[in-house]
């Protein structure tokens, strides 16, 4: 399988080089095409558990 990049095309970047769009730091975004399958996992992972945890804290 080969993942997509999660980039939604909201590309700005924050002070802490953290994407506003996708969640991802600089080093992920200008790296991903080099990236192993597991590699972009750990990515999603950590990008779920993030989306996750916002959405919790919202309601």
């Amino acid at each position: 399988m080969n993942l997509a990049s999660p980039c939604v095309a909201l590309c700005k970047l924050d002070e802490q080089d953290i994407c506003i769009g996708c969640q991802r730091t600089i080093d992920e975004i200008t790296n991903w095409q080099h990236y192993t399958e597991s590699q972009k996992q750990v990515v999603f992972e950590r990008l779920f558990k993030k989306s996750d945890t916002h959405s919790s804290s919202i309601k």
